[in-house]
Order: C-alpha cells, then sequence, then structure tokens
C-alpha cells in the first residue's frame, strides 16, 4: 500500500511535471493529523520523504501545508535520527529553506540535537552548527514553536477552520467541495480586499472563472468607493486646515490691534492704527497640509 503513497511522476498536456500520486498521500497525511499515534512514526517518515521528493522534483517555489505537516506530525515524535530527513525537505529550495522552521530539527532537545550534528560527517554540519543561536533556539523556545504548530494543525476536525476545509478539499481535487467551503468563509467575513482577494484567486484556481470574475467586480466597486472615501476625508482635512490657519491669522490681527489702541485715546489710535489685509491664500507644498495665510501691513500714512 504505502507504493501507492510514493512520489510518482506525471507529465502534464500543460507541460509541468505533475505527482499521480500526490492526493492520495496528502488523504493520508490529513487522516493522520486528527488520529496520531506512536507507531505511525515510520510511515510519517516515508511521507515526508515522499513529499521532499515531490519538491523538488515537481515544484519550483513556494510552500504549502502538504510539507509542512508531514514535517510537523514526524517533528513531534522528538526523535534525533529524523534530523537530517528535516534537514533535507528544509533544503530543498530557496522557499523550503525560508519557511521549513530549523526549529523542526530541534524537536528531541537543543542538546540533543547539537551534539548529533557535532558527532556527524554530513558536508552540511558547520552550516547547521552555525545557524544555531543560544539566544533564538532554546528548549523554551521550541515547546512554544510546537504549540503554534498544534494550533495550526489541530488534532480535532472540530478545530479546523472553513478556509483549512476548503484548502484540503483542493488538495484531495474536490473542486465543488472546496468552493463551498471558502465562499461559506467569506460569507462570514468583512468584504475587505484581503477577503475578496483570497476568494477571487481559490475560485480562479478551482476553475470556476466566471464566479472569479464577479468577485474582482466586487473588489474594483468597493476599492473604487474606498477612493472616492478617502478623497472626502482629505477633501475635508484640507479646509479644516485652511479654516484653522484662517483662524489663528485674524486672532493675531485682533491682538495686534488691540496692542495698537491705548485705553485713554482709543478713537485716535484706532483711526492711526488701521490695519490691512493684505492678501488671503493658502499655501500647498507637495504632501503638505493646506494652511490658511493671512498678512497685514502698517496703517496708511
Amino acid at each position: 500500500m504505502w507504493a501507492d503513497l510514493a512520489y510518482r511522476a506525471q507529465i502534464t498536456d500543460e507541460g509541468p511535471i505533475a505527482d499521480r500520486n500526490r492526493a492520495a498521500r496528502f488523504a493520508v497525511l490529513w487522516a493522520l493529523q486528527y488520529d496520531r499515534r506512536p507507531e505511525d512514526l515510520p510511515l510519517l517518515r516515508f511521507l515526508l520523504q515522499q513529499q521532499t521528493t515531490y519538491y523538488r522534483e515537481a515544484v519550483p517555489w513556494g510552500l504549502a501545508p502538504d510539507l509542512t505537516l508531514a514535517g510537523f506530525l514526524v517533528a513531534e515524535h522528538r526523535q534525533v535520527e529524523d534530523l537530517w530527513l528535516h534537514w533535507d525537505a528544509k533544503n530543498i529550495s530557496f522557499d523550503t529553506a525560508l519557511g521549513y522552521h530549523l526549529y523542526h530539527l530541534f524537536t528531541p532537545g537543543i542538546t540533543a540535537a547539537s551534539e548529533t550534528v557535532r558527532s556527524s560527517s554530513h558536508p552540511d554540519r558547520e552550516r547547521i552548527l552555525r545557524d544555531i543561536t543560544s539566544a533564538r533556539h532554546t528548549d523554551a523556545a521550541i515547546e512554544e514553536w510546537l504549540d503554534q504548530q498544534r494550533a495550526r494543525f489541530p488534532s480535532d476536525p472540530a478545530d479546523e477552520g472553513l478556509k483549512s476545509w476548503a484548502q484540503h478539499a483542493a488538495r484531495l481535487g474536490e473542486r465543488e467541495a472546496s468552493r463551498l467551503f471558502l465562499t461559506e468563509w467569506a460569507a462570514g467575513e468583512p468584504r475587505t480586499d484581503a477577503t475578496l482577494n483570497t476568494l477571487q484567486f481559490h475560485l480562479a484556481q478551482l476553475g470556476y472563472l466566471a464566479e472569479a470574475v464577479e468577485v474582482q467586480k466586487e473588489a474594483i466597486t468597493i476599492s473604487e468607493l474606498f477612493q472616492r472615501c478617502r478623497s472626502r476625508v482629505r477633501t475635508a482635512r484640507a479646509i479644516a486646515d485652511i479654516r484653522f490657519g484662517l483662524h489663528r491669522a485674524l486672532r493675531k490681527i485682533r491682538q495686534d490691534f488691540r496692542r495698537a489702541t491705548p485705553r485713554s485715546t482709543g478713537a485716535r489710535a484706532a483711526e492711526s492704527a488701521r490695519l490691512t489685509v493684505r492678501w488671503v491664500g493658502d499655501r500647498s507644498p507637495p504632501g503638505g497640509r493646506l494652511t490658511g495665510v493671512v498678512t497685514h501691513g502698517p496703517a496708511p500714512r
């Protein structure tokens, strides 16, 4: 039966290499996520090896949960002999090097894993030892990471979200089920760009192009509405800035007028200190705020 789960290359009409057994392998991985037993470790190792081969042969870029789930289920058994299996998975491509966490290697414990690397003759021995830092790679940090992975890959199906069910169904080739799961997920989310972009991309990937176009139209409409609202907010803010500038300038004029008006000769001083508003305008440097400007000159003679 394990042979039915092994990587098996298949040339598609479009050109890229596919894996004939990918869906079957993921179905087993998904089932093992919800039914974890110690005796399943040999099977989990085999599945991780096959996923690694699949990525190396058929996935030039990217990293999906089919690889990280296999890696986590193996890592959860905390066996130091699996260290090099994880290292192979991490070094498939640029994306796996970034996304397949080094903590997979260290679940047996930092000390045990480090000693295993030091005592080995593996060509990447020094590279791994250089990557280990005392500040980041601690047993406490690894336990925290394991808790995060358990939340990401729960053992109870009831703890999985609709979005995860949609992605799982897509990997199994269940297009209609995946569509229903994701549209139900989107119905309970705010109609934001992020939600609509996720829905549009997923529908397009599944082949529901007409529905994907409708979602794209909705996203464009919402984006245009948002831009109009933002423009109105900016206009209102600019008007408020102008009014504030004018008010401040007018207040200064009144203060200057009061200073120039002695109490005993108010009428004569007012006449001699008559103020003139030379101009009222605004200055708007690129990227700056609009500011009202009012100046006054000396009294006419």
